[in-house]
Formats: structure tokens, sequence, C-alpha cells
């Protein structure tokens, strides 16, 4: 469990980074990001360690959607679109599944931050 926790924690630092770095590029100064969870919020774990980092930003000058229990492959990549189609600044894609579908629409919308988090060993 440290492994993950550690692993959280780095992805959390480097975020607060991306965070500060569009903040003082974005022109309307209003982040956009979007959260995508693999399960509900309250079955704790990956994605309620996620979820933290998402409240502990909720108070700065950001526009934040999350979408929970997305399923994995696929069936992801409509909701990374719509996010990146809406001009989501940072699109988090939380679960190994959804890697495939961030490269694709990454490539589609070359202007955001698409990051794929992992705990992948």
């Amino acid at each position: 469990m440290n492994i993950i926790n550690s692993l959280i924690a780095i992805s959390f630092s480097i975020f607060i980074q991306l965070l500060f770095a569009f903040q003082v590029q974005s022109e309307s100064n209003n982040l956009k990001i979007g959260f995508i969870y693999v399960s509900p919020i309250a079955d704790a774990g990956w994605t309620y360690a996620h979820d933290q980092g998402r409240k502990a930003i909720e108070d700065l000058n950001v526009t934040i959607n999350k979408v929970e229990s997305v399923d994995e492959g696929i069936q992801s990549e409509p909701i990374l679109e719509y996010f990146a189609k809406n001009n989501y600044d940072i699109i988090f894609a939380t679960s190994y599944g959804y890697m495939d579908p961030v490269l694709k629409v990454a490539k589609m919308y070359p202007d955001g931050v698409h990051s794929h988090l992992v705990a992948y060993c």
C-alpha cells in the first residue's frame, strides 16, 4: 500500500505543478479540469484518493467536472472527447484501461493536457 500512496502523492505533485503552470498561462485564469473515474468515489481506494486531490483544488479559480464509473477501454472515449471538445485544459483519466483512448483523443486534440494516472509496475 505504501507504493500506491507514494505514486498517488507523486501524481498529485505533478498535477499541482501543471495546475500552476497553466494558471499562469491561461488567458482567462480559469482552468477547466476533467476527471474520469473507473469506479464510484464511495468505493474507497484508488478513485477515492484521486477525488481527494480533486477536492483539494476546488477552492482555486478552476472549473472541475468529474464522471464516475466509466468503463475502461473504448467506452471512455466519448467522455474524453466531450472534455476535449469543450476546451478542458487538463483531463485526468485515472485507470490503466483508459490508456489507448487517452492517446487517441490526445492526438485529435493536442492543445490540452491529457494525463493518464496509473500505478502500473
